[in-house]
């Protein structure tokens, strides 16, 4: 006998921070939230279809989101950024293996194949985050929620007309994203 339901919805925005500076509210933000969240949660449900598991999950992408993972900025700003953290975590190796720190270089070592599978995913999708989870979504796998254009609370806004609009430009962004 089934006792009640779960419903898992996750919520995916960044406010517009392509080109507002790089950290600790710019751009390393959304290229953090990228190699963190969004890519992480792409390999998950990847895996889900690779064994005929439908993943049930509900993902929002907000308009403000999706147009900053499909500009070009982001994607060779984020190209830079994981190569830039390799380079790092390689520097950490040398300077362990000098120190004889075996743990921290394992450690390092750890996040260069972190960062280098991240680089991998992110030109398998062929840099483009948001057409990934739209291919999982047309094939039924999960689903996906968009919101208003900015990411507005709507019933503070004053004007029915300004609602209507927030609504009009976050669905035709969406649907000229994901398609």
């Amino acid at each position: 006998m089934s006792v009640g339901s779960f419903c898992l919805v996750l919520h995916g925005h960044l406010p517009y921070v392509l080109r507002h500076g790089v950290w600790p509210h710019g751009e390393d933000w959304l290229y953090e939230a990228a190699a963190e969240a969004y890519l992480p949660l792409l390999d998950a449900i990847g895996h889900c279809a690779l064994h005929d598991v439908n993943a049930h999950i509900t993902l929002g992408l907000t308009p403000v989101l999706l147009e900053q993972l499909c500009h070009e900025h982001f994607k060779s700003g984020f190209e830079r950024y994981l190569q830039d953290r390799i380079a790092l975590a390689r520097e950490d190796q040398n300077e362990f293996a000098k120190q004889g720190n075996g743990h921290m270089g394992y450690l390092a070592d750890r996040w260069v194949e972190n960062y280098t599978k991240i680089e991998e995913q992110f030109a398998s999708v062929n840099r483009d985050i948001p057409a990934a989870y739209a291919a999982h979504a047309n094939q039924g796998q999960i689903q996906l929620l968009t919101s208003s254009a900015t990411h507005a609370y709507l019933p503070l806004l004053y004007e029915d007309a300004s609602v209507r609009a927030q609504l009009r430009a976050g669905l035709a962004s969406s649907h000229r994203i994901l398609g």
